[in-house]
């Protein structure tokens, strides 16, 4: 199944599935891309923040109750870890055709994100695809929040 993650001003993105209908968003409440917070089309409110001071672990809550943290390894992925017991790893993939993969426990490939860089918007939009069936909005939007916080890392590394 295939996704659309529209992006505005870099801090505002809205998840669509392939038949227009919105799963959810994404919206930054700083201009630095740690504090976000996500809402879902069932109501749900996650806010994500920095667990600590650097801003190296970072965690999604619901209600106060955390349901994902997301850390970087040493390779330079994003390990993303979900309350239900599921980890999931997020791997730059390419250099020309650049793209972002998240894989499952097994290193099977569940999802890639294609960044396409707006100039009139001054933002991101990205093209997701899933193996299979329909993915879980709150597992993309959280995956968009990953990628968009390592090149928002790696560009202030550089």
């Amino acid at each position: 199944m295939n996704y659309t993650a529209e992006g505005r001003n870099h801090r505002h993105f809205v998840l669509m599935n392939d038949q227009g209908t919105e799963l959810g968003r994404l919206d930054y409440t700083t201009w630095m891309q740690i504090k976000a917070k996500i809402e879902l089309a069932d109501g749900r409110i996650l806010e994500i923040q920095g667990a600590d001071f650097w801003h190296t672990s970072l965690q999604a809550t619901d209600a106060g109750t955390m349901v994902a943290t997301m850390k970087f390894n040493w390779k330079g992925e994003m390990i993303i870890s979900i309350n239900d017991g599921h980890t999931y790893k997020l791997k730059h993939r390419g250099i020309l055709n650049s793209a972002y993969v998240v894989l499952n426990e097994h290193d099977e490939e569940l999802m890639v994100l294609h960044p396409n860089f707006q100039f009139r918007k001054m933002s991101y939009s990205y093209t997701i695809e899933t193996s299979g069936d329909a993915m879980d909005p709150q597992m993309i939007l959280l995956a968009i929040y990953c990628v968009n916080y390592r090149i928002y890392v790696t560009a202030g590394a550089s």
